[in-house]
């Protein structure tokens, strides 16, 4: 007797078309996977049926790099470069947060993510402002019911972030080598494997220019004996290419490597400004590159070099990045952001189709953080994540290929039903676990009397 049945059309995996099916959910995971109409039995003997008319079963999407506090940030400026940014938008106001503001935002960004089909998370926390922050994030992710790695961020060169973005972003994540390994100490401690195995602790650091050597090889090595993921911003601008070289006389992605950060485990984010000697150092270590495409072009930081990151065989994964640099946690959006933009740069139609960018934000994804087949599949014995669509609607119809449908036509709004770990976490729209109307309400209040500093664009008269 399975504890839940599904049936529609279903994506057994990237690689093939939908067809009409059914699987059932026993404990947090897939138990069995049929073709064509499950039969009264199964229906008969399924804890729960779940086979809404127009539904497509597929993998939930893996949300590869975000900052769930920055959905608090939403919206302040958009007339900002990346170094900009950083002292106007994060740095003159992420330290007005609260614990309880962090633990909202957090909240309040995981339920976004949920919406959107999204079903894991990989969050880079680096607001250090009272070390508690972290908890409340990952209390967040425990409470929405998503999968969350969380990554913790850090740096050490103080002198290096308030060079370029000020003192208040300085504030934020600028720590000794010994306070970041004591807080990652305890938090994997405390939190790897909770939740019934959905949360996750990783090792982050947010940028090699701003951070020295024995950092880097210290978190290098203890994610090494604690086997965790490793996760870092590399290349992102051209000034934090430059600035790196600077500091430490090659570029990020060598910097990485010559540590002993860089290897399978590892996550680069962003990857804008590798060049050809850095993708064959990514490639050779086996790392990955988390693609953020609309964070890069909101922050005029560039386009990566996507199709060339395939082509040496670098496994490459999708991010939205935090709300404050994309607004939205929207899979759709970025998929079709990553295919779009790949094409313009490269002016070739066929650099990056719909088929690739559902492998960089499901099977891939799911590689890059070790659960190859256990998560972004839909098989008997993988976990059960699984996102629902209605495909009954206009801008989804007709369907002649359903990749193309779901990257270049789809959104969150036709996600109807969020399957997490083998609890249903969405139903109809709506998340079950928490009362959604009033989390936006008390996130709409808090943030308003806030008051951050708001700034106009161009447009509006002033630059300010």
């Amino acid at each position: 007797m399975a504890d839940l049945l599904i049936a529609g059309r279903l994506v057994l995996d990237d690689g093939t078309e939908p067809a009409d099916g059914w699987l059932t959910v026993d404990g947090a995971r897939i138990t069995e996977v049929g073709a064509g109409d499950p039969g009264d039995r199964r229906r008969r003997e399924a804890g729960r049926v779940l086979a809404p008319p127009g539904a497509l079963v597929a993998p939930g999407f893996v949300n590869s790099h975000t900052h769930l506090f920055q959905t608090f940030l939403r919206g302040l400026r958009d007339d900002l470069d990346h170094s900009e940014w950083i002292g106007r938008v994060i740095g003159d106001n992420a330290g007005r947060l609260t614990e309880e503001d962090v633990h909202l935002a957090a909240l309040l960004g995981s339920v976004e993510n949920l919406l959107a089909g999204v079903t894991t998370v990989v969050e880079n926390h680096y607001l250090h402002t009272s070390p508690k922050n972290s908890d409340e994030v990952l209390r967040a992710m425990a409470t929405s019911g998503i999968r969350g790695w969380f990554a913790r961020g850090t740096l050490d060169i103080g002198d290096s972030i308030r060079a370029v973005a000020g003192p208040g972003a300085a504030a934020t994540n600028v720590e000794t080598p010994d306070q970041s390994l004591g807080e990652l100490e305890r938090l994997a401690g405390e939190w790897h494997g909770a939740a019934g195995g959905r949360i996750s602790v990783g090792v982050a650091v947010q940028s090699a220019w701003a951070a020295s050597t024995g950092l880097l090889e210290r978190l290098a090595a203890f994610a090494h004996d604690h086997d965790l993921l490793l996760h870092a911003h590399c290349a992102e601008t051209a000034d934090s290419d430059r600035r790196c070289r600077a500091l430490h006389g090659r570029s990020e992605a060598a910097t990485f490597a010559a540590t002993g950060f860089l290897g399978p485990r590892t996550q680069m984010v962003h990857g804008v400004w590798l060049d050809p000697e850095d993708l064959e150092i990514v490639a050779d270590r086996g790392a990955t590159v988390v693609h953020c495409p609309v964070a890069n072009a909101y922050l005029a930081s560039g386009t990566a070099p996507v199709a060339e990151m395939l082509a040496a065989g670098i496994p490459v994964a999708l991010g939205a990045d935090g709300s404050a640099s994309n607004h939205r946690q929207d899979p759709f959006e970025s998929m079709k952001a990553a295919v779009l933009l790949q094409r313009a740069r490269t002016m070739d139609a066929t650099s990056l189709s719909p088929e690739d960018a559902l492998r960089m934000a499901r099977s891939e994804a799911a590689a890059t953080l070790g659960r190859p087949g256990e998560i972004g599949v839909l098989r008997a014995g993988a976990l059960a994540d699984i996102a629902l669509l209605d495909t009954r609607r206009a801008h989804l119809q007709p369907v002649h290929r359903m990749a193309s449908t779901l990257v270049m036509c789809a959104m969150p709004a036709d996600v109807t039903h969020v399957v997490v770990n083998g609890t249903l976490v969405v139903e109809d729209g709506v998340v079950t676990t928490l009362d959604q109307a009033e989390l936006i309400e008390r996130c709409a209040h808090r943030a308003a009397d806030l008051g951050f500093a708001v700034g106009t664009s161009p447009l509006g008269g002033s630059r300010t």
